[in-house]
């Protein structure tokens, strides 16, 4: 499967999460991603300037790709005859590490002094699991990728027919 190609049907298949993909599919969308990522970073410097448009750009775009790949992940999971659910622990993991993690931190009193004890010891929680989120997610991207790599199993199995690309 092409580059276009793969685009393309994990685009259209965004909410198929039966079946199976390939591993060009799969790694070729991945790809796509982290280009867009890339460029996206580049540009978030001047965009920056635009205010609140500006800090809405990423969030809204890694939003709107999070249910192609893990549709995507899910299927590539089932060509290697695996149920699809282990391709969510990383996402996870990246999930609760990222954005949500320091809002609740700053909304419960990490940036400011607490207004009591029980703030600030939900602030030190609440700190603690971002951390282990952000080191556990590393490992678990790195093994979700050796899995992902592996070749399908060529003929037919729970999960349906081998991908036709």
């Amino acid at each position: 499967m092409s580059f276009i190609e793969a685009i393309q049907t994990c685009l259209i298949k965004f909410m198929d999460f039966g079946g199976r993909a390939s591993r060009s599919e799969f790694w070729w969308f991945a790809l796509a991603i982290v280009l867009i990522s890339v460029a996206i970073g580049f540009l978030s410097v001047p965009i920056l300037r635009l205010g609140i448009f500006g800090l809405l750009v990423q969030p809204l775009l890694a939003l709107l790709l999070f249910l192609p790949l893990s549709a995507a992940g899910y299927r590539r999971l089932h060509d290697i005859g695996w149920p699809g659910w282990p391709f969510l622990v990383p996402l996870g993991l990246t999930a609760l590490s990222s954005r949500p993690a320091y809002f609740l931190m700053w909304f419960l009193g990490g940036d400011a002094r607490p207004s009591s004890d029980l703030q600030f010891a939900v602030a030190q929680f609440v700190a603690i699991l971002f951390m282990f989120s952000v080191w556990a997610a590393l490992p678990a991207w790195g093994i979700l990728a050796y899995f992902l790599s592996r070749p399908g199993v060529g003929e037919a199995n729970a999960y349906g027919p081998p991908p036709s690309k």
